[in-house]
């Protein structure tokens, strides 16, 4: 902390070591700072830090009431620290003081963690608070001689509470400051003196309206002022020989209070007794529980030992994310490989340590369930878990700085055996496993195991007679630093695989003879590397490739990665922790219930932004996004600068539906896709872009930096299937994707169309995809969740309009791009419309459950203002298109007008722009939504050719599949509804199998294929009703269609159904060219979907 004084003060040894461990101190004025409580969860900067420089002292005070001994011992300080000189002691004490150990300062931390990270921290500076309570304090003489101010005020739509204070000075004024010598005194004291004089039992609550509601219904009842932790003994006389019944708040500082109430007036008073509100909810109190309807009758007793063992699970709860970070950091500053890597190592191990004795210094209570309640025992049983589990992380975060845990710490993560082998040494591991305790395998057992054996990992099997068979596995051992699994936000009972590992490897150092080297000590030489491996590494089994040593494993091939993968997980303790790597954007809910927001290496809260691990795929990265704000003056200058030069520059039927399509998308998807088209030169893709620079603001033009990405998918390149495409879009959830250059570039344009066609298909009937485990296993993955914008050169007509809300544009429609996009498109111009983007999506964590209702209400009320069905029914009623086409351009329509809303809604709260600028605005955006859909194509769809896409989007998305005439997999079955799986044979080598995805459809022989009509039709069906399209075509009229385009065999009859030899019977089925269905027929019939026509105008 930057102070004035050049001497070292006490106040800097405390910001140090705030600072030192992550806890986030920030300065106020003179010499005041806040910072994070290091002993409870703190996310709002609780402890208060103030150096009196009178006394040349610091002062300490926590606003959750935590105990100042816990927090100095936490900061590893004394105190002593808190005075920049030593007490004066007498000449004895000197003598007898032992001389005092340098203090080794913890190195920088180099991880980050959510608990205590900035984003978190509320900035009330600001608010504006309003008095709406004041408690008066008067002697028992009924003299005021203190005040206490309830105080609110309202940010982001949560209500925040503060409490301020005045005392009565010795002029007869109220002052903020309390005066030398001040005499506290209860909450109505002078009916807590006349109870305990009348014998009767007086009620000691926290909190003035518990105390006024207690009263209200005709107890006795007080407390004190300054909060829960924050009881004067001097008070404690005025309890004297009374009975006390102290009902505790249901969270750690109100069973603290409670504890320490219990002690304190258990000698003073003749009965004292512990109460809990009977609502069990976190922080509930008496005013809950009245509220609740419950009576005094239906308070749950408590003993003093339960409340002690309530705290200390409740504390333990608190250390053990601590002991984690501690644990983070040792990894973080091995894998450094500076060259202070190792001591850096050790302190974190060590500060892992000391936390963990603070918490296992809180199990001075009964060890016994018997005598404790429901609530005492279940909080022991937790408690037990909690400090062997941390012990368990102490151990490894030793091992991992290759230093010895202390034994202490070792026996007690010695209690969980059976998840921790006793293999972890109590020294450093040398090789050798000398254990002989195989955990309980017994003889002909056929569950291998995995150990350490002479500087080698093996594989141990047992014979029928028992006798173990031991075979090589690797050269060394590995042992499992971290894990990080994917958290891709799809929910099921699917365990998530293994997304990133580091492993920290060793083996023997061998002399030319290949005998191992010893030195002084007489154990084994050993050299050490650690690695770390990503998830193409680990899926694609190419890790072997990254090993340390050349020639490690004994076998190479599938069957000995895959055990060698096994045994690094076994035959040495691995962390039973895995920490979680975001692998999609969107949306997340905390356990508390609270929503947040993933994007590029950032987390967005209501409280702002702070950074997590994020491994997004290839296009998802894009959506990197500044930190948000809810500053006025920012917002205004980022939407003037970078919103308002858009509309003025470019036309409002090309921008209103791409901005409205992009701020929707942070809310809920939008089904239809919006499709830019026009010729090269259009300004298609660069209009696409300014959108899209609210959630990607480092899109830019190719050519304005080497490494730029231009958009976040190409329909053309990369994932070259619609499934692939699918794959990519489905790890970008809750934003908007840009799939660019939907071109037929190699002049396959029916191909083009057909993906595309597809991806349309499958965004707006949220067909699920197929993926695959690191062990070949397939599984189907949530339905799509982004919207998309896609740009290109082919116009669609038919069955492909559908789900497109088409924005055609026409060279030199738009001006001069040269002169428009460039200033546009600056940086400083796309950072500011990042800068909307993340603060809209902040805004949402606090609004979106509320305008979701809102919305929902409107829309059941066809007379509401904002329903914007009707709104949008009416302006069509001017259109010249069909009711059915109507239809679906309102279903775009009216998404993209809520995403209109979303934006000037949010910068309406925040007081951005004025109602009048808002309205412009809106007009401005309805205009040229209306204008976009009055351009839309108004062709009708074509049955047949409609029917053909179903088809192939059935075997394209394992709706359908078709087999050979035995009904085995035909040639190219991936393309034919079927699944490739690999399985584990009976020799333990995996195999390739395939397994058909859904509902025979028919089958394939030679270049023709033969499909079953009524099966066909179901999956025709299935594929439309999952689209939200009709399909209301029957197998004759379909078969009259197909017949008159001259795309199937009919029979000499003139029937559309032809017998076909079908799975060893005779069946009626439509008898295709195999072309044809595949979308490549050239010189049979025609599908209108080929044709290309020029742009739309």
């Amino acid at each position: 902390m930057s102070l004035p004084d050049d001497r070292r003060r006490s106040i800097d040894r405390v910001w140090d070591a705030l600072d030192a461990r992550g806890f986030k101190p920030a300065p106020l004025r003179g010499n005041h700072f806040l910072a994070l409580c290091p002993v409870h969860d703190d996310k709002k900067r609780s402890l208060h830090v103030s150096y009196d420089a009178a006394d040349e002292k610091t002062l300490i005070r926590c606003y959750a009431d935590c105990d100042n001994r816990d927090i100095v011992a936490t900061l590893d300080l004394t105190f002593s620290d808190l005075f920049d000189k030593p007490m004066e002691r007498s000449d004895g004490d000197r003598k007898a003081q032992k001389p005092r150990a340098p203090r080794v300062k913890l190195p920088e931390r180099i991880t980050k963690d959510d608990a205590v990270d900035d984003g978190q921290l509320e900035d009330l500076s600001k608010a504006k608070w309003e008095r709406v309570r004041t408690y008066e304090y008067a002697r028992p003489d009924g003299v005021v001689v203190q005040k206490v101010h309830r105080e609110e005020t309202t940010l982001d739509g949560r209500r925040h509470k503060r409490f301020t204070q005045q005392f009565l000075s010795a002029a007869g004024r109220f002052v903020s400051r309390k005066p030398k010598g001040f005499e506290p005194t209860l909450y109505r004291a002078g009916s807590v003196v006349d109870a305990i004089a009348a014998g009767k039992p007086v009620w000691l609550l926290e909190g003035e309206k518990d105390v006024d509601n207690a009263v209200a219904i005709g107890l006795v009842a007080t407390t004190n002022a300054q909060g829960s932790g924050s009881f004067p003994e001097s008070l404690a006389a005025m309890f004297a020989g009374g009975e006390v019944h102290v009902v505790m708040d249901n969270d750690v500082a109100g069973y603290k209070r409670g504890v320490h109430l219990h002690e304190l007036l258990t000698p003073i008073a003749s009965d004292v007794r512990l109460w809990l509100p009977a609502v069990e909810v976190d922080k509930a109190d008496l005013t809950d529980h009245l509220e609740a309807g419950h009576g005094v009758k239906d308070l749950v007793p408590l003993s003093v030992d339960d409340a002690k063992m309530m705290v200390a699970a409740g504390e333990a709860r608190q250390m053990v994310k601590r002991i984690e970070v501690c644990k983070r950091e040792v990894i973080a500053q091995v894998l450094r490989e500076a060259e202070d890597s190792t001591t850096n190592g050790h302190l974190w191990a060590q500060e892992a340590l000391k936390r963990w004795e603070r918490l296992y210094e809180l199990s001075n209570v009964p060890a016994s369930p018997k005598g404790y309640s429901r609530r005492g025992a279940a909080s022991l049983e937790e408690f037990r878990k909690l400090r062997s589990d941390t012990a368990a992380v102490v151990v490894e975060a030793y091992a991992i700085a290759e230093f010895p845990a202390p034994a202490h710490v070792r026996d007690v993560a010695d209690e969980l055996a059976e998840e921790i082998p006793v293999s972890t040494a109590e020294r450093r591991f040398y090789g050798h496993d000398k254990s002989t305790d195989y955990y309980g395998v017994v003889p002909g057992h056929n569950r291998a195991i995995f150990r350490v054996k002479h500087g080698e990992t093996v594989r141990i099997r047992f014979d029928s007679d028992g006798k173990p068979r031991f075979d090589t596995v690797m050269e060394g051992w590995g042992q499992v630093l971290a894990t990080y699994v994917e958290d891709d936000d799809v929910e099921g009972g699917t365990t998530k695989p293994i997304h990133e590992m580091t492993v920290k490897f060793e083996r023997w150092i061998r002399g030319q003879d290949g005998k191992p080297l010893f030195g002084d000590d007489g154990h084994e030489l050993i050299e050490t590397a650690i690695v770390s491996w990503d998830n193409e590494q680990i899926q694609k089994g190419t890790w072997v490739e990254a090993l340390p040593w050349n020639n490690m494993l004994a076998m190479t091939g599938k069957q000995g990665r895959e055990i060698a993968f096994k045994a690094l997980f076994e035959a040495r303790p691995s962390p039973r922790y895995r920490t979680p790597v975001y692998t999609a954007t969107g949306w997340r809910t905390d356990p508390d219930g609270n929503p947040f927001f993933i994007t590029e290496g950032k987390k967005i809260t209501a409280d702002g932004a702070n950074e997590v691990h994020t491994s997004l795929a290839a296009g998802a990265e894009t959506f990197e996004l500044p930190d948000p704000t809810d500053d006025v003056e920012q917002l205004r200058k980022a939407w003037q600068e970078a919103v308002i030069p858009v509309a003025q520059k470019l036309p409002a039927r090309v921008m209103a539906p791409l901005f409205g399509v992009v701020w929707r998308s942070v809310f809920k998807r939008v089904p239809m896709v919006t499709y830019a088209c026009g010729g090269a030169g259009s300004g298609k893709t660069a209009t696409a872009r300014l959108a899209m620079h609210f959630l990607a603001p480092q899109l830019m033009p190719q050519g304005m930096s080497d490494n730029a990405p231009t958009a976040t998918l190409s329909a053309t390149h990369g994932a070259s299937t619609a499934l692939g495409l699918a794959g990519a879009l489905s790890t970008m959830k809750d934003v908007t994707a840009l799939l660019d250059d939907v071109t037929a570039t190699d002049g396959n344009a029916q191909a083009v169309m057909e993906k595309f066609a597809g991806i349309a298909r499958s965004s707006f009937g949220r067909l699920p995809r197929t993926k695959s485990s690191r062990l070949g296993k397939s599984f189907n993955t949530a339905p799509i969740r982004a919207t998309i914008i896609a740009t290109g050169e082919v116009s669609f007509i038919g069955s492909g309009m559908q789900r497109l809300f088409e924005i055609s544009m026409q060279p030199g429609e738009l001006g001069n791009p040269r002169e428009i996009f460039p200033y546009l498109e600056s940086e400083e111009q796309r950072e500011q419309r990042g800068l909307l983007g993340a603060s809209l999506i902040q805004w949402l964590c606090s609004h979106r459950d509320k305008i979701d209702e809102e919305i929902k209400a409107a829309r059941k009320d066809p007379n509401h203002p904002d329903n914007v069905d009707v709104l949008w029914e009416e302006r069509m009623k001017t259109l010249p298109h069909t009711d059915e086409i109507k239809g679906r351009l309102i279903l775009g329509l009216i998404p993209m007008e809520h995403g209109i809303r979303l934006m000037l809604r949010m910068l309406r709260d925040r007081g951005v722009i004025s109602k009048a600028e808002a309205d412009a605005f809106y007009e401005w955006s309805i205009a040229g939504l209306l204008e976009a859909a009055r351009r839309q194509d108004s062709v009708g769809r074509d049955a047949g050719v409609q029917a053909l896409h179903y088809i192939r989007e059935a075997l394209s998305f394992g709706q359908g599949h078709l087999t050979d005439p035995e009904g085995n997999p035909p040639q190219d079955a991936e393309n034919f509804g079927w699944q490739k799986r690999r399985s584990t044979g009976s020799m333990g080598i995996p195999q390739d199998n395939y397994v058909p995805s859904s509902h025979h459809i028919g089958v394939i022989k030679d270049d023709r294929v033969y499909l079953v009509p009524s099966l066909t039709l179901s999956a025709i069906k299935k594929i439309s009703r999952d689209a939200g399209e009709g399909f209301n075509e029957t197998t004759t009229s379909l078969g009259s269609i197909f017949a008159g385009r001259g795309w199937i065999e009919t029979a000499k009859d003139g029937k559309r159904q032809v017998t076909r030899w079908v799975l060893g019977k005779a069946q009626r089925v439509w008898d295709f060219p195999l072309d044809l269905v595949l979308g490549r027929d050239e010189d049979g019939g025609t599908d209108p979907s080929t044709e290309i026509p020029a742009p739309s105008p």
